[in-house]
């Protein structure tokens, strides 16, 4: 049988005692009922002390409203980033291959790296020309080092921009080691600016419409929450029409 906890008891002469008060603005202050109950009270048992302080936090609500915070505020999540459209793909494969300037293989692999493979800011700067892997069939992956590592495949549309980027870099490094922010700064740069956020949402919504089996795409797409999907289901949703969602419907 449970051993129940001993009565709680709250009289005058123990506030006295402990706080040299008994006003209830003093007695039943949150810092109070946490110092008698977990340091004069520390000869008791953890769980006698654990359900006396709980008790005397109700009651302190109680008959010392004013003395006790409001709740906190939830911040809640942040809301998810709208995916590019097509037009605007096709706008930053162009920007990235602009000629000029000193960083165009910088530019080519950040359009590439964000849209085509779906990686984030920092992925994007650690990824090496030799981490670019050839899957057969004219297809590409990027190896994006880390714990886990993910092999990731490159979409179709961007394959050729690799390649380009790849070519065109003077050095073994696709980013320069030197600058911690080239990559958020070069594709703030981009015309029109490029968003980080909405491109791995483009990626995402793609592989939802392309069919990619839930499993694959967590493996490829590192941390995700199931949330996110949920939230991006409706685009992908958007961009299917009648006759193709029935044809994809035949496998049940």
């Amino acid at each position: 049988m449970a051993c129940r906890p001993p009565p709680l008891t709250w009289d005058s002469v123990g506030a006295l005692r402990s706080f040299g008060n008994t006003d209830p603005t003093v007695v039943f202050h949150p810092s109070n009922i946490e110092q008698w109950t977990m340091s004069v009270c520390a000869d008791r048992s953890m769980r006698w002390r654990q359900t006396t302080r709980s008790r005397l936090r109700a009651l302190g609500r109680i008959v010392n409203p004013e003395g006790w915070p409001s709740p906190a505020r939830k911040v809640g999540r942040q809301q998810i980033a709208q995916p590019y459209t097509t037009p605007e793909e096709r706008v930053f494969r162009l920007a990235g291959r602009l000629p000029g300037g000193a960083n165009r293989s910088l530019r080519m692999w950040i359009v590439c790296g964000s849209l085509g493979a779906g990686l984030r800011g920092p992925e994007i700067a650690s990824i090496r020309t030799s981490d670019i892997e050839n899957l057969g069939d004219g297809r590409l992956a990027v190896r994006v080092r880390g714990r886990p590592s993910r092999l990731v495949p490159i979409r179709k549309d961007y394959t050729d921009l690799a390649r380009a980027a790849a070519g065109a870099s003077a050095t073994d490094r696709l980013v320069p080691p030197d600058s911690s922010d080239v990559v958020h700064t070069t594709a703030r740069r981009l015309s029109p600016a490029l968003s980080f956020r909405r491109a791995r949402s483009t990626w995402l919504v793609a592989h939802l419409v392309a069919g990619t089996p839930l499993g694959p795409l967590r493996k490829i797409s590192g941390p995700l929450a199931l949330s996110t999907l949920d939230e991006l289901l409706p685009f992908a949703t958007d961009a299917v029409d009648e006759q193709t969602a029935a044809l994809g419907g035949l496998g049940a």
